[in-house]
């Protein structure tokens, strides 16, 4: 015999929706693979970067690696991703990063359609005075592994930073230069056998990425001789966009780019530099 129900009686509840998860393979470079992890939750999704073994496996780095997140860990702004943890992953130990998932394209991968003077100058105006409220967080913070690789461009034209937490772990433990460049990782020229990955190569390296913005492309080995050449041509007439590349910009990059005596060595010069920049732009 049928079960009597009353018809005013609640429904019954929907049972939970199951947890379901997918994955996309990310980016990867000469730091390690990427791992982007999804899934119906409100939480956020997942990148992961995990190291290549060449980098995580040198003494020193994985403490520095974790000192620097532990560091960072109250450290909040919309131009910075935030990072998660560091974890051991199974099945092989493998050393990741773990951060939040921003959605967009890599700037390396927008360089070749979004390019020229404008775009520049929206890079530094940006980037700039976010990458100084990170440098004043904590005595001697620094990104020290910036590139377009590690920029993120949102669908509405906002630049995110990410993976800020390496370069710093990197510059414990001490590489010479043409490692760092292997690894893609842009450092001035010094006298000295190991690089610094310092606030002034953050600028050095703001500027090379503003540099790109310009170019179309990335900056590479051979262009860095002739940086200056380069930027003489895009500031006496229009470049790709059809703007002029404006003196007070150009000033900015000679500097963060060290063609300029007055080179920017500090968040102090740094503050000032784009004060200047930014009030005689607008």
């Amino acid at each position: 015999m049928p079960e009597w129900t009353n018809p005013k009686d609640p429904a019954p509840a929907a049972a939970p929706k199951p947890l379901a998860s997918w994955y996309a393979q990310g980016l990867s470079d000469g730091l390690g693979d990427r791992l982007l992890m999804f899934d119906n939750s409100s939480a956020p999704s997942l990148e992961l970067l995990r190291f290549h073994p060449d980098l995580a496996d040198i003494p020193g780095f994985e403490a520095a690696l974790r000192e620097q997140v532990r560091r960072l860990d109250g450290f909040r702004h919309p131009a910075f991703a935030r990072v998660r943890a560091v974890q051991r992953l199974e099945p092989d130990d493998d050393l990741a990063l773990i951060s939040n998932c921003t959605p967009g394209k890599r700037l390396s991968e927008v360089l070749h359609r979004a390019r020229g003077a404008g775009f520049a100058a929206a890079v530094i105006e940006q980037l700039g005075p976010a990458l100084v409220l990170f440098q004043q967080h904590d005595t001697g913070v620094a990104h020290g592994a910036l590139s377009p690789d590690r920029i993120i461009v949102s669908p509405d034209g906002q630049f995110t930073i990410v993976e800020h937490v390496v370069g710093s772990a990197m510059d414990v433990i001490g590489l010479e230069p043409a490692r760092l460049r292997a690894m893609g990782i842009a450092v001035p020229a010094t006298g000295d056998s190991l690089a610094r990955l310092d606030v002034a190569t953050d600028w050095y390296q703001l500027g090379l990425v503003a540099m790109s913005a310009l170019l179309g492309r990335q900056v590479t080995a051979t262009d860095l001789p002739q940086l200056e050449r380069l930027l003489d041509g895009m500031s006496h007439g229009p470049g790709r966009d059809r703007t002029v590349l404006s003196p007070w910009i150009r000033q900015w990059l000679d500097r963060a780019l060290q063609i300029s005596s007055t080179r920017i060595d500090s968040t102090a010069d740094a503050r000032a530099a784009l004060d200047d920049v930014l009030d005689r732009q607008h």
